[in-house]
């Protein structure tokens, strides 16, 4: 069977596993769990809005990750897109609504983004590594 090796890092996980958990404490207590001051300022629907979706996303991730065969990465792979979309359109929010004081927490989130990304492009160049020795290999009834 042919397998994607670059998945399951340690590293990764930790980061989606306190993710899904942070995003849902946001969410479940927002005024006490708003992780920021500045997602404070931001109207409380979007805040919440903003701490289900990454809860979600990571949770997405997350079963990506632990599923077996060619989709599990592409589970993973639409999870971290999410998260980075979210990411992006809430530095953009925390730089717009808190200025110069959302410049920490903004760039915390560009940096994820960052990092969602580059991982999004492994995943790609996984799928098409594992494709290629499937047609060579005539193996396309092992890719589950």
């Amino acid at each position: 069977m042919l397998t994607i090796r670059s998945g399951r890092h340690p590293h990764e996980i930790v980061l989606l596993a306190f993710t899904l958990l942070s995003g849902l404490t946001g969410f479940f207590g927002y005024s006490q769990a708003a992780s920021n001051a500045i997602l404070l300022l931001l109207p409380r629907a979007y805040g919440q809005a903003f701490y289900l979706g990454l809860a979600a996303s990571a949770a997405i991730a997350l079963a990506g990750i632990c599923w077996r065969g060619i989709v599990g990465p592409l589970v993973e792979r639409a999870g971290l897109l999410i998260n980075t979309g979210l990411y992006l359109f809430f530095a953009l929010a925390i730089f717009t609504v808190g200025g110069v004081r959302g410049v920490g927490f903004g760039f915390t989130l560009i940096a994820f983004s960052v990092a969602n990304v580059v991982r999004v492009l492994q995943i790609r160049r996984d799928l098409r590594a594992i494709r290629a020795a499937a047609m060579v290999t005539d193996s396309t009834d092992q890719l589950e």
